[in-house]
């Protein structure tokens, strides 16, 4: 018992972040942003750019900057910059 509560504790902070909703950060004016390759936690820039808007897969690897971060925003494994919404 004392084995589950454990995984419980460990995993609650997991599907806290998950009810979140993140987005694709605005770009100012703009309707995309950068998009970038995630290797090795750098980031590489890409031809893709991203919608703004678009949900952020937090499932994926991600790397953290500032309070946003760089999350997959679609099937392709590109990253982008999101926020909370």
């Amino acid at each position: 018992m004392r084995v589950v509560a454990v995984i419980v504790a460990l995993l609650m902070p997991i599907y806290a972040n998950a009810g979140c909703k993140w987005k694709v950060k605005p770009n100012g004016k703009l309707t995309t942003r950068p998009a970038y390759t995630l290797t090795d936690g750098a980031l590489v820039k890409s031809k893709e750019r991203a919608p703004v808007g678009a949900t952020c897969d937090l499932t994926k690897p991600t790397k953290p900057s500032n309070k946003d971060l760089y999350a997959s925003y679609d099937s392709t494994g590109t990253v982008a910059l999101c926020s909370k919404r």
